[in-house]
């Protein structure tokens, strides 16, 4: 993975040399305005026009006009966010419920000098399950609107999160643990809350978990088909972060005793080798399946996909269906996942239809991701 020829993409190895402090040329064959969406669409347009500004890097004076556009467009989309955020926060304390903010809104508010280098599309907030149940009628009351109408609060599940609600313009997901409690991996939730630290007036996740949570959490995006440069980057801004750089403790061990080692690894590799960089606190040359399979995507997705790809997301459906214990959890597990909880007919046949089409090409993407990966 060491050979930069590996990104077929002209434009995202110069947007890549530029994270990676490369001060690259700019090249003849760059397309401008693919230079652009690409940064955009990999949520690192706002962090390329800082570094070409501080830096200043060889860009055509057109490519930085368009990259400075997408820099202010950040900054108001992340501003609304905040705002929400803020309302949010006022709300949870009031109500004295616990809460820790995941993802781009940590990072964004608490990790990067300028929150608006981080592109946020959501708010992803870890409650306790009772507390989250109560906030988010509490929303509703104030006029948010549920991704599943259907959905009963208090009820049992093993997602992870409720259904999502936009509030105010702002997609909003009220987690109650990190992961589903049938994936492969996964983080207790009580060891989540037992070592949670304090940071900037807020409770975050110990630094070692967290790193490790946002590489899991990749990991499961990866593999449904997704992938961003901005989510690798992450890595190496949080690892930087006072936060991190002052966290007691051995992250290798950390890493063994959750059995999650390897794709992690995968990540934390990938990275390394994609950006030039090296994470001193992560041991190397350990080598393993998934660590390769883990690999190969990142660079397969770089060069055929986009952010939001979900071709494979059958994978992380059979692992779930194949840790749920018991015949009648698993046949509740598919039913959960065909009607929902709208009970419409109509929409219904639809998932009917759609998973038949998806079954067709699970198989055929089965056959050539063997290969693959």
């Amino acid at each position: 993975m060491g050979d930069e020829s590996i990104i077929q993409s002209t434009e995202k190895q110069w947007l890549i040399e530029v994270l990676a402090n490369k001060q690259p040329k700019w090249p003849m064959s760059c397309d401008g305005d693919n230079a652009v969406h690409t940064a955009v669409q990999n949520g690192v347009g706002a962090l390329v026009f800082q570094t070409i500004s501080e830096q200043k890097l060889d860009c055509p004076p057109e490519v930085k006009a368009e990259l400075k556009k997408a820099y202010f467009t950040n900054l108001m989309r992340n501003a609304n966010i905040e705002q929400v955020w803020k309302e949010l926060k006022v709300e949870m304390e009031q109500l004295q419920f616990s809460y820790i903010p995941l993802k781009g809104i940590y990072l964004s508010q608490y990790i990067y000098t300028d929150s608006t280098l981080r592109a946020m599309s959501d708010i992803d907030v870890l409650m306790k399950p009772q507390e989250a149940d109560e906030l988010y009628l509490q929303l509703l009351g104030k006029g948010a609107v549920s991704a599943e109408p259907g959905y009963q609060p208090y009820s049992s599940t093993t997602d992870h999160h409720l259904p999502g609600l936009t509030y105010k313009g702002v997609y909003i997901e009220l987690h109650r643990g990190l992961f589903p409690d049938d994936a492969n991996y996964n983080l207790p939730v009580d060891l989540i809350w037992k070592q949670a630290i304090r940071h900037k007036h807020t409770l975050g996740i110990h630094p070692h978990l967290n790193l490790i949570y946002l590489c899991l959490h990749l990991y499961y995006t990866v593999k449904r088909g997704g992938l961003r440069i901005g989510w690798l980057y992450d890595f190496i801004i949080y690892s930087q972060s006072d936060e991190f750089g002052q966290c007691e403790g051995d992250f290798m061990q950390q890493l063994h005793e959750l059995n999650c080692t390897e794709p992690v690894l995968g990540l934390l590799y990938a990275t390394e080798d994609l950006f030039a960089y090296h994470f001193d606190f992560i041991e190397h040359g350990i080598k393993g399946k998934t660590i390769r399979s883990v690999k190969k995507r990142i660079i397969y997705f770089l060069n055929h996909q986009g952010e939001g790809g979900t071709d494979y997301s059958y994978e992380i459906a059979l692992e779930r269906l194949k840790n749920t214990k018991g015949l009648a959890a698993k046949l509740a597990f598919v039913k959960q996942r065909i009607l929902k909880r709208d009970n419409n007919s109509q929409s219904t046949l639809k998932r009917l239809g759609t998973l038949s089409i998806r079954m067709l090409g699970m198989l055929r993407q089965k056959m050539i991701s063997f290969f693959r990966f």
